[in-house]
């Protein structure tokens, strides 16, 4: 997709991406296009997304793709952006589902963010 303007949005329960790059994550979980929005998938799909952000890989796993709603089907935590958002859509935005796992800090003097994987009670115990 090539260089992206990515903005981090911790209250949103989505990430969204730009409309041709979520058209290839609905057809990865084989949803039609015309799919409506926010796209109910099966529980059982499977679907893991990698952002590259400053060249690093990060990746989002599939407990953070698929939600299950409580009754019994699944929601796909990714939007497409739209015309409307910053740059005319052609933009990433970082919700809960890439942040949840994640330590995300903020360097303000010199712009930039750093994400570390978030320690976990399993994980301390290794």
């Amino acid at each position: 997709m090539g260089r992206v303007q990515t903005t981090i949005v911790s209250s949103s329960p989505f990430i969204k991406l730009p409309a041709n790059s979520f058209l290839k994550v609905l057809k990865s979980v084989n949803l039609p296009s015309d799919t409506p929005l926010p796209a109910k998938v099966d529980c059982g799909a499977t679907v893991e997304l990698k952002l590259y952000i400053a060249f690093q890989p990060f990746i989002v796993n599939q407990r953070n793709l698929i939600l299950p709603d409580g009754y019994g089907s699944c929601t796909l935590a990714v939007m497409p952006t739209t015309a409307e958002s910053w740059n005319n859509g052609l933009n990433i935005e970082l919700g809960i589902p890439f942040l949840r796992g994640r330590c995300t800090y903020f360097d303000i003097d010199q712009q930039r963010v750093g994400f570390a994987v978030a320690k976990t009670a399993s994980s301390m115990n290794q």
